[in-house]
């Protein structure tokens, strides 16, 4: 939802301008002064009432544009409350897939990291665990190909960057463990 709120302040602004504008029509041709007197003619009458409706037209219309700003706004406001932007894994969740990769549950490990890839797409050190699971400690190159396709998908391109510097070391036989557990 945050995303949709970002961009320029015209591109936020300008949907409210037009409601208002919309509704200021509306409420313009609701104060006409048209003749509703008693011996207006009908076609005055038909005159009142058309300029009645296309001012209430407009003024649906313009709450209606007014609405998914404003639904928006308030929706974000509440948004912080259930679903805090900070989503980070904590270290902790790094120190089970590690504690099994330390001793030789492999499948275990994968299981583990695979929920945190699952829970938190965005996360470079469970891609990275994941990726030496199944390349470093299993020897399953076309599941870590898969895997690190997915994760340069959902990654930034720095992360992503740094997914492939792991991987080719991976490759090599040069990467380390991952060891996330000192970022407490």
């Amino acid at each position: 939802m945050r995303e949709e709120l970002e961009g320029t302040l015209w591109d936020q602004v300008r949907p409210i301008l037009i409601a208002f504008g919309l509704i200021g029509i509306g409420g313009w041709l609701f104060s006409w002064d048209l003749s509703t007197r008693e011996e207006a003619s009908n076609e005055e009458r038909l005159k009142a009432v058309g300029v009645a409706m296309l001012g209430t037209l407009f003024v649906i219309a313009g709450a209606g544009v007014l609405l998914f700003p404003l639904g928006r706004w308030l929706s974000s406001l509440f948004e912080g409350i259930f679903w805090p932007a900070d989503r980070s894994v904590a270290p902790a969740q790094h120190k089970l897939p590690e504690w099994y990769i330390r001793q030789g549950r492999y499948a275990e490990s994968q299981a583990e990291y695979e929920k945190m890839v699952k829970n938190h797409p965005n996360e470079l050190e469970a891609h990275m665990g994941l990726l030496y699971v199944l390349r470093g400690c299993m020897g399953n190159g076309p599941e870590a190909d898969k895997v690190l396709r997915r994760g340069l998908k959902k990654l930034g391109s720095e992360q992503a960057a740094a997914l492939e510097a792991y991987d080719r070391l991976l490759r090599e036989g040069g990467a380390e463990p991952p060891s996330f557990g000192g970022q407490n």
